[in-house]
């Protein structure tokens, strides 16, 4: 995984069809190639017949991107460490994995990994 910081969000999603049918997606000031321009920072093309497709692909886009500082924070907050093999919400019950609460914890940290590139 790169070193490299993303562009500030929000991004936003202009429309254009100056090189065929696409959405834009922009970002709203901050850092470009480390200057202080706000710019282009990716195409979402299709073929004409399927604007919708790449009008929606842009706004799924935007929505994982502007808010995925807020939801990795929340997640952070919310989850706790991960238990011990010999945790008393399993033990004698049923093995870690299938424990109920565990494994609600270890998906949290997975899905923690992969928001922040580590797998």
């Amino acid at each position: 995984m790169s070193d490299a910081k993303h562009t500030p969000t929000p991004w936003i999603a202009v429309q254009s069809a100056a090189h065929g049918i696409h959405c834009n997606i922009a970002g709203t000031g901050g850092r470009i190639g480390g200057t202080t321009e706000a710019g282009l920072i990716a195409h979402v093309k299709c073929i004409p017949a399927a604007w919708g497709d790449a009008q929606a692909n842009a706004d799924f886009i935007l929505r994982a991107c502007n808010s995925h500082d807020a939801l990795v924070a929340a997640l952070e907050k919310m989850t706790p460490p991960m238990p011990p093999k010999n945790a008393m919400c399993h033990v004698g019950i049923c093995e870690q994995e299938e424990c109920g609460n565990c494994s609600r914890i270890a998906r949290a940290h997975a899905a923690l990994k992969l928001a922040r590139g580590e797998v």
